[in-house]
């Protein structure tokens, strides 16, 4: 089962010191809707120039992947033969015979949760682009998936210690 979360921020430094008001170095945090405004604001007003919108899309993903599997274990077989004898008026009390056969041979899978990151990948788009824009995650997950099928860079990967085991605990 694959888990997937997608990351999207937003780094609007033009914009966001204008809705801060501020000349400022860092950047002011500001939601989606609030840049929109933002942008709307100064696509409005003729005297203010266009100013562009750096996006950065990542994307986290977090699967399960076949681990190593037990050692080959067996499942009990057991076979037995109740013999009875009866003549005329006689007859015996069954007796049973057990045999040993071989079992049933199984192995435990396991798996290993693992954690894909993808990213970042960088567009730059204008105020109109921007309102254009109705959910981040959708609008970065498709570019994200490009960018990291062009860019092997782009994707690391690591084992997680999270893992799960079908075998009992007690064996």
């Amino acid at each position: 089962m694959v888990l997937r979360t997608l990351v999207a921020s937003i780094c609007a430094l033009a914009a966001a010191q204008a809705y801060a008001g501020s000349n400022a170095a860092s950047p002011t945090t500001i939601s989606l809707d609030n840049l929109k405004a933002k942008c709307s604001e100064i696509a409005a007003n003729p005297q203010m120039k266009p100013v562009s919108v750096n996006v950065v899309c990542e994307e986290n993903q977090l699967y399960w992947t076949p681990g190593a599997e037990s050692k080959p274990k067996e499942l009990p077989y057991s076979k037995s033969v109740s013999v009875s004898l009866g003549m005329k008026t006689f007859q015996s009390a069954p007796v049973s015979f057990s045999y040993t056969a071989q079992g049933t041979p199984y192995s435990c899978p396991s798996f290993v949760q693992v954690e894909r990151h993808l990213g970042p990948a960088n567009v730059t788009l204008d105020c109109q682009q921007i309102l254009q824009i109705q959910n981040l995650g959708d609008y970065c997950a498709p570019i994200v998936e490009q960018r990291a099928q062009q860019d092997a860079s782009l994707v690391s990967e690591r084992q997680l210690p999270n893992q799960i085991s079908f075998c009992p605990t007690a064996e």
